[in-house]
């Protein structure tokens, strides 16, 4: 389901997870800012039996992005990874399986 409100610059919806590590998704824009967090879990949880942070959220701007999210030139792509990452980093989950995402996108003005 789509959700977007009345200005034309800004776009909210959600994305269900898929299967793949990798995914792209066409917003029909380059997003100047992009918000990525799941619905009905933290943004930053343990998982406690690998140790291991999860890193459920991203934002991006101007271009760049925090781990996990590239912005397009129109749309983004959000990556889920596929093993354990090294000790100390989290482990990337912006395509989760059974997870739903919320992303707000804004869109560059002119």
């Amino acid at each position: 389901m789509e959700y977007t409100n009345s200005r034309p610059f800004s776009w909210i919806s959600s994305i269900s997870s898929s299967t793949c590590s990798l995914r792209q998704i066409h917003l029909g824009f380059a997003p100047a800012l992009l918000v990525i967090l799941p619905e009905g879990y933290g943004p930053l949880e343990l998982d406690t039996v690998q140790e291991t942070p999860l890193l459920r959220f991203a934002l991006a701007a101007d271009g760049c992005g925090s781990t996990g999210v590239t912005l397009t030139a129109t749309g983004f792509t959000v990556n889920q990874a596929q093993s354990i990452p090294l000790a100390g980093l989290a482990k990337t989950c912006l395509n989760e399986q059974k997870v739903v995402y919320r992303y707000f996108a804004i869109r560059p003005a002119g």
